[in-house]
């Protein structure tokens, strides 16, 4: 328990006036011993016990009066998230910090972020134990056990300060629990604070068996608590870049770059989003539209800084500082190339002129491979590679696998053989059986999305003219069908169909694997199948998958904030933009020619939580207690003084002497009677 006024509490001596004045009282009259009166004394002495009684009593609740009181006027609260938890003070108490940039999150009525809120929270539990128990920090950027004086030192560290990074609960637990193990910590408590996000506790992963397991074995006392910041916010936009592509525009290098915005709910102000190229700021283009998701820009190169260079992307601060910046860095053109591995010879031809329509124009080449060349693969230097076969060894399937997770661009089409039969494909693909539509009656692709990915409309606004093709044969992919029905077509949620036929089944698939992207086209370019192969919708769509691919290379600098580590940590990476520690905060950094663009990780663009139930479950045979702090509680927590129930309890007290003081004079009364 602490106190808002404690100097207040320099008046607790004044609990003595009620006795001192009984004491004076006493003094006042004097004992005469009377020899007539010894017999009345004797017959009233049962009486005299019960007066005596109340009178202590009396006392005693008037000497409480005033100290109910002191403490009202002296303000206590309760002593944090965890006073009315704790039985005794742990010899060691280890705080795990999320500090990842969702808890950066500020809702206006809290006026402080989820991170800072968590702090004064630490700093209020340990304010009853001050000097009693040893504290160790374990925050999300280093994982490193770090011991510090005291909760009330935790607003002034670096280490508790904001980041641009993404959180990773079992590797913190995990850290802790070797910090356990070797140090010996006797009687143990965990306090961890954060706000709950899935993509930063990995609730499915296996991990969590073995480190609930060690905790539940763990031969010291372990208790677990767990502050949940699960309050959402009502206005907030976040920013990254979806593709950044040089582009050459009357004969002038030019920067095209695709900005996604990610907004809340509520969040449906207007506002501009500026951008700055080498540390200059360019004139803002215009302001976005209430629903815009994709906003694109093309930036003219200066003449001195038409190789490389670097800039940022920003819209207004919000509710979340950390996720309106994205920054970029830009390379030189590099050579786009692309592997065609096919069974269809006919497809093959079609796919590499796709691929590589004009090698002498543009920096792109392609070559073909069969499946049984598949082993001599070099993906080091491949932006998009066309498969357009079977399974493929196991081997190979590893390597694609690889690549695709590196960033790479994987373009599937139908291996076109094995009708009424399902066939196995990389990636967990299973293609069913092939389907026929009549020639004077082919099947019409008749929803795409216009606005991104392969089949977007040009800068310009010129739609691809998808509407007009005519698909004769098609073989769509079965996916997450059980073994006893292999004509289920139920998607797999991480598919995303980027356009469909009439009938609603897909056209076009896209899924994302690591950093790289998986897309799925339903038919082959070749005229026994469509009129695919003219080239006015496969040229465009084959280009962009490869533009995608071909960003890993272009765009190697382009890294995750907190994941990216230098070769050599000891030489000096200099921030553009001032004094930043990469370690945790985004930015641009420098070593001599050499360029990084640091960001934070895009999962923690994910508003999904794991619910408390779950959390639950996670923790079972655990001592834990949860502690879910919404606005409204955080609110009524922040706020629980004592002293409403101090004063009720001296009325309480008062209304007991009153009646105590009521009883003694009517027991004169009936004395002086009687």
């Amino acid at each position: 328990m602490t106190f808002l006024q404690p100097a207040l509490l320099l008046g607790l001596p004044a609990i003595l006036l009620p006795i001192l004045i009984h004491l004076l009282n006493r003094l006042r009259f004097k004992s005469v011993r009377w020899a007539a009166m010894m017999f009345l004394v004797s017959a009233a002495r049962s009486s005299t016990r019960h007066a005596r009684l109340r009178h202590y009593l009396i006392l005693l609740f008037r000497t409480l009066i005033i100290l109910f009181l002191i403490l009202a006027l002296s303000r206590p609260i309760i002593g944090g998230w965890l006073g009315s938890s704790l039985s005794g003070a742990p010899d060691t108490v280890l705080i795990m910090l999320d500090r990842s940039a969702s808890m950066e999150d500020t809702d206006p009525r809290l006026q402080s972020p989820k991170r800072e809120h968590a702090i004064q929270r630490f700093v209020q539990a340990g304010e009853s134990m001050q000097g009693q128990s040893r504290y160790v920090l374990i925050e999300n950027a280093l994982n490193m056990p770090q011991e510090i004086a005291g909760t009330a030192a935790l607003p002034a560290l670096s280490l508790t300060g904001p980041t641009d990074t993404a959180a990773n609960v079992p590797t913190m637990l995990s850290a802790a629990l070797d910090y356990m193990d070797y140090n010996q910590t006797g009687h143990t408590e965990i306090w961890l604070a954060s706000d709950l996000q899935a993509s930063n506790w990995h609730p499915d992963e296996g991990v969590w068996t073995e480190l609930v397991e060690r905790l539940a074995a763990h031969p010291m006392d372990v208790k677990v608590r767990i502050l949940a910041l699960t309050s959402e916010t009502h206005e907030n936009t976040s920013i990254a870049l979806s593709s950044l592509k040089r582009q050459s525009v009357s004969g002038r290098p030019h920067l095209n770059l695709s900005v996604s915005l990610q907004r809340n709910p509520e969040a449906n102000q207007r506002f501009p989003v500026a951008m700055s190229l080498n540390g200059s700021r360019l004139p803002e283009d215009r302001k976005l539209d209430l629903d815009a998701e994709l906003y694109s820009r093309l930036l003219a190169l200066p003449a001195d800084q038409e190789k490389t260079g670097w800039g940022m992307v920003e819209i207004p601060a919000d509710e979340n500082p950390r996720d309106n910046t994205y920054y970029f860095v830009y390379d030189e053109d590099v050579q786009l190339h692309t592997a065609i591995v096919a069974d269809n010879g006919d497809a093959q031809r079609y796919l590499q002129l796709a691929a590589a329509p004009a090698p002498q124009w543009f920096p792109h080449s392609a070559e073909t491979l069969m499946p049984s060349q598949t082993t001599t693969l070099n993906t080091e230097a491949l932006s998009m590679l066309i498969w357009q076969a079977g399974t493929g060894a196991d081997d190979i399937l590893s390597t694609i696998e690889t690549f695709a997770h590196a960033g790479g661009a994987i373009f599937c089409f139908p291996p076109a053989r094995g009708e009424g039969a399902t066939q196995e494909g990389p990636f967990g693909l299973r293609w069913g059986a092939i389907e026929t539509a009549p020639k004077a009656k082919p099947l019409r692709v008749t929803t795409w999305d216009n606005k991104d990915g392969p089949l977007a409309e040009s800068r310009d606004g010129i739609t691809l003219p998808i509407g007009q093709l005519n698909i004769i044969q098609r073989q769509c992919p079965v996916l997450e069908a059980s073994d006893d029905d292999v004509s289920s077509d139920r998607l797999d949620s991480d598919w995303i169909t980027l356009a469909t036929f009439e009938d609603g089944k897909p056209f076009l698939l896209k899924k994302r694997v690591g950093r790289g992207s998986v897309f799925v086209c339903t038919t082959l370019p070749t005229p026994e199948w469509s009129n695919l192969g003219e080239g006015m919708v496969l040229v465009p769509m084959v280009q962009r998958v490869l533009q995608e691919g071909g960003s890993r290379l272009s765009a190697r600098g382009m890294e995750s904030c907190g994941v990216w580590r230098p070769t050599d940590e000891s030489e000096p990476w200099v921030c553009e933009e001032g004094d930043r520690d990469y370690r945790w905060q985004a930015g641009v950094y420098r070593l001599g020619s050499q360029r990084v663009a640091l960001n934070r990780p895009d999962r923690e663009n994910d508003l999904e939580r794991v619910p408390l139930e779950r959390l639950r479950t996670l923790f079972d045979g655990v001592d834990i207690q949860l502690f879910e702090e919404t606005i409204e509680t955080a609110r009524k927590e922040s706020t629980s003084e004592l002293w409403p129930l101090m004063v009720l309890l001296a009325l309480l007290c008062m209304m007991v002497e009153s009646s105590l003081l009521i009883s003694d004079r009517m027991a004169r009364r009936k004395q002086i009677i009687s």
